[in-house]
C-alpha cells in the first residue's frame, strides 16, 4: 500500500505552496544554456534591489521579523487572501522563503514549507572569486573543479531567482526559483567561457566527477529532480570543450534521461556506470490490481559513443 501511495499522493509543498505546474512545462527548458561575458557579473546593489522589489513596508517588515538582509526573488499571489510568496537572503547569506497575506496594519508573515535543502552558500570556486563571474539572481552553493590541460573546469551549482515582480511573471516563473549549473572554463588564470546550463531542479541527488562512461575523459555527472528525476552528463575534451555526453532512444538523441525512477550502478563488466529507469504500470489481473514493473538499463556503447538502452525486464508486483 506505501508503494501506490507513493505513485498516487502529490507533494503537497510541490502542488499548493511552491506553484508548480506539470513537469513538462520545465522539462522544455531543461536543457537550455545562457552564454554570457566570461568576467561580467551584473551585480546590482542592495539600493537598486530594493527599488526593483518596490514595497518598503513589506521589506521593513522582512528584515525586522524575519532576518532577511535583501530579498532574492518574489512575485504576487491573488484571491481572497491576497499576498504572495518571497525569498530572501538572511545574515549568514541563506536563502529563506516566506508566504506573506495583505492586512490592513501591513502583511502577516509565515515561513513557508518549501526549505532550500542545498542552502550553504560559497564565495569562491578554486581560485575564481564567483562575485565577479555571476550576476545578482544567482547564489552559488556547491562547486567542483576539474582540471584539464592548462584548463580548470568550475561546474557551479546555483540557486537563481526566476520571478523578481510583484506585477508579472517571468515565462520562466513556473518556479520561484530553481537549481541550476554554471560552466566555467578557465584557461592560465582567465574565465574564457561562462555559460548557465537551465536544468530547473528543485533538489540535487547526486553529483560525479569522475570518467563516467570509462572512454579514458575525464566527465561530470549530475542526478538532480522536480517532481521527476533527471541525469545528465558533460565531458572534457582537448582545447578545453565540455560538451554533453548523448542519451539515444530510438532515432532521438537526448541530452538528459529522465523518469521517476532512475538509478545508477557500475557495470561489473566495462567499469563504467549505467543508468536505471524503472517505471510502475498499474494494471488489472484476474480482478487484482498488479504492477508491471519495467526496469532498463542505459549503457554506454563505445562504438556509438551515446549511452542507449542495453537491456529491458518486466515482471508483476502486487499492489497489496
Amino acid at each position: 500500500m506505501s508503494l501506490v501511495r507513493s505513485l498516487l499522493v502529490v507533494p503537497l509543498c510541490g502542488l499548493l505552496l511552491c506553484g508548480l505546474l506539470v513537469c513538462c512545462a520545465w522539462q522544455q527548458r531543461a536543457s537550455s544554456v545562457q552564454s554570457e561575458n566570461p568576467n561580467k557579473s551584473g551585480k546590482e546593489s542592495t539600493g537598486s534591489l530594493a527599488e526593483q522589489f518596490g514595497d518598503a513596508r513589506l521589506l521593513n517588515q522582512l528584515k525586522s521579523e524575519q532576518g532577511i538582509e535583501k530579498p532574492f526573488a518574489w512575485r504576487s499571489r491573488d484571491g481572497e487572501q491576497k499576498g504572495g510568496a518571497v525569498i530572501g537572503i538572511d545574515s549568514k547569506g541563506m536563502l529563506k522563503r516566506l508566504e506573506f497575506v495583505r492586512t490592513d496594519g501591513g502583511y502577516a508573515l509565515k515561513p513557508s514549507e518549501c526549505i532550500h535543502k542545498q542552502n550553504t552558500p560559497i564565495r569562491n570556486s578554486g581560485d575564481l572569486e564567483l562575485e565577479e563571474y555571476l550576476p545578482d539572481t544567482e547564489l552559488p552553493f556547491k562547486s567542483f573543479v576539474m582540471p584539464m590541460n592548462k584548463c580548470n573546469v568550475h561546474f557551479i551549482f546555483v540557486w537563481q531567482a526566476l520571478n523578481r515582480s510583484f506585477e508579472k511573471r517571468s515565462d520562466e516563473a513556473v518556479f520561484l526559483d530553481a537549481i541550476q549549473l554554471r560552466i566555467i572554463v578557465e584557461k592560465d588564470g582567465v574565465a574564457v567561457s561562462n555559460e548557465l546550463h537551465k536544468l530547473f531542479f528543485e533538489d540535487l541527488n547526486q553529483t560525479l566527477a569522475e570518467d563516467v562512461n570509462k572512454d579514458g575523459k575525464p566527465d561530470f555527472l549530475v542526478m538532480g529532480s522536480n517532481r521527476i528525476t533527471f541525469v545528465q552528463i558533460w565531458t572534457l575534451e582537448e582545447g578545453c570543450a565540455v560538451k554533453p555526453l548523448l542519451f539515444k532512444e530510438g532515432d532521438r538523441l537526448l541530452e538528459s534521461v529522465r523518469d521517476k525512477g532512475l538509478s545508477l550502478s557500475k557495470n561489473k563488466t566495462t567499469g563504467a556506470y549505467d543508468i536505471h529507469v524503472t517505471r510502475y504500470e498499474p494494471i488489472t489481473k484476474n480482478d487484482r490490481v498488479y504492477f508491471e514493473v519495467t526496469e532498463t538499463v542505459h549503457g554506454w556503447d563505445s562504438t556509438e559513443s551515446v549511452y542507449k538502452i542495453s537491456k529491458t525486464k518486466t515482471r508483476l508486483e502486487s499492489a497489496n
